[in-house]
């Protein structure tokens, strides 16, 4: 992962990526029902950028033993919004004291958010821990539509041999038609200008 030389910006982007190999040991009974998503994913995918924290997917079933191994690991619950649902929570965040990364699990509650865990691949074998694809990430920066998420997509959309069915499938359930239309028009742009550069 890339980072300023600063030690405030690198430290917690350090941090992230050896509690990312903690993790993959501290949740291997886990493993199949979750996915990370997130910066971290974006990292496996294309260019590293910085990030402070990681993010997963999680089925509402494994929730309850994800807890109970972070607990083991010495993670904390800090907080578990939607907590009161008969669904259970939506998103649930967990801090190891002393160290400034925040771990957060956003629970699967639709059709999608099943769809990026079930697709999610172990693509390393060192930290073995299944990754969403290149194609969901797409979907859910395009749905979650932050300042971050279009630099995500814009360095996203331009892997080689992308699914766009995929994410055209899911434009219109979601209503980002629109979104996906300016992304694909913003890479066209920019696949024209390095044509023009010669790059």
């Amino acid at each position: 992962m890339s980072a300023r030389n600063d030690s405030g910006y690198t430290e917690p982007d350090r941090l992230a990526r050896e509690l990312l190999t903690e993790l993959a040991t501290a949740l291997q009974p886990c493993l199949e029902g979750i996915a990370l998503i997130g910066g971290l994913a974006v990292n496996v995918h294309r260019e590293p950028r910085f990030t402070d924290d990681i993010d997963f997917m999680a089925y509402p079933a494994v929730l309850e033993a994800v807890t109970s191994q972070l607990e083991e690991a010495g993670f904390e619950q800090v907080s578990a919004h939607g907590a009161e649902q008969s669904s259970g929570p939506d998103l649930v965040r967990f801090k190891r004291p002393g160290i400034p990364v925040v771990v957060e699990f956003l629970t699967s509650k639709t059709e999608l958010q099943d769809s990026v865990i079930a697709r999610a691949k172990r693509a390393d074998e060192i930290v073995p821990i299944p990754i969403a694809t290149a194609e969901d990430l797409i979907v859910l920066k395009l749905v979650a539509n932050r300042s971050q998420d279009h630099r995500d997509l814009l360095e996203l959309g331009k892997i080689e041999g992308l699914d766009w069915a995929y994410v055209e499938h899911w434009a219109p359930i979601w209503g980002i038609e629109e979104r996906l239309a300016n992304l694909r028009g913003w890479l066209e742009e920019d696949r024209q200008i390095a044509k023009d550069l010669g790059l």
